[in-house]
């Protein structure tokens, strides 16, 4: 198992590989992870540039890789070039994810496809590619980003709600075969948060504060808020939190 002692931050000497790095909520849990001492495999469409920067000015080591969450190729070379350039993978966070917002009618099924190849296989593949060598070293996290829609419907966001909801009983399913090896799986569900995918959104008044309204706590998630949680996840002090959703959304799931 995770060793339950360690120095220098939550995370330290851990090795993170988090997908869709770039920007919004990945790149908030990557610089966290790094602020806890780990080391971060940074893995986007195109190579983040500007968050490989932000944490190698923290003094940690980082690798970019370019890649497909929905490829098994991209997948198995994410974790090779990952365990190549920092030795090994001791937590996955699969961030990556597409929305795409149809009212039921209307969506498509190239729309569907799309969704599910990224929020689904992607979460797959990831954890699979992983999970072979977590197994390996009977020791191990992986973090779904999941949502608050996995477990309620929102109308507009049927393949996102959808893809979610798979993925909390891809969690589940997991971490009852992973957790022989000593291998955690824990889905982290944010409901909306400040970021750029969100800001059209929240720039609206009347939109803003509908979204408000839906929590117990008159307000809305931060990247920082999403990130915190994945790092207490991913560290020793929850060494027993495996197959399980975390909500993380300002009290939504209390209503």
């Amino acid at each position: 198992m995770i060793e339950e002692q360690s120095t220098g931050g939550a995370l330290h000497g851990k090795v993170v590989l988090v997908t869709g790095a770039s920007r919004g909520i990945g790149a908030a849990i990557a610089e966290a992870s790094a602020a806890a001492g780990a080391d971060l495999a940074l893995m986007a469409p195109q190579l983040p540039v500007a968050v490989s920067k932000r944490i190698t000015a923290m003094g940690r080591r980082t690798v970019m890789i370019a890649g497909d969450v929905g490829s098994s190729d991209d997948a198995n070379r994410a974790v090779g070039e990952t365990i190549r350039a920092l030795g090994r993978i001791d937590v996955l966070v699969n961030n990556a994810a597409v929305l795409e917002v149809a009212p039921f009618l209307d969506v498509s099924e190239d729309s569907f496809e799309r969704v599910m190849r990224v929020n689904v296989k992607g979460v797959f593949l990831m954890t699979q590619a992983a999970g072979r060598q977590m197994a390996q070293q009977r020791a191990g996290v992986v973090i779904n980003i999941g949502s608050d829609l996995a477990v309620r419907g929102r109308a507009g966001y049927f393949a996102y709600a959808v893809s979610k909801g798979a993925v909390l009983q891809l969690t589940r399913a997991a971490a009852v075969e992973l957790g022989a090896f000593g291998v955690r799986v824990v889905m982290l569900s944010p409901a909306v948060t400040n970021t750029e995918l969100a800001a059209p959104a929240l720039a609206d008044p009347v939109v803003r504060d509908e979204l408000i309204s839906k929590g117990t706590l008159g307000t809305f998630n931060e990247p920082e808020d999403v990130a915190a949680a994945a790092v207490f996840l991913a560290s020793p002090a929850a060494r027993t939190v495996t197959g399980c959703n975390w909500p993380i959304d300002a009290g939504v799931s209390a209503k």
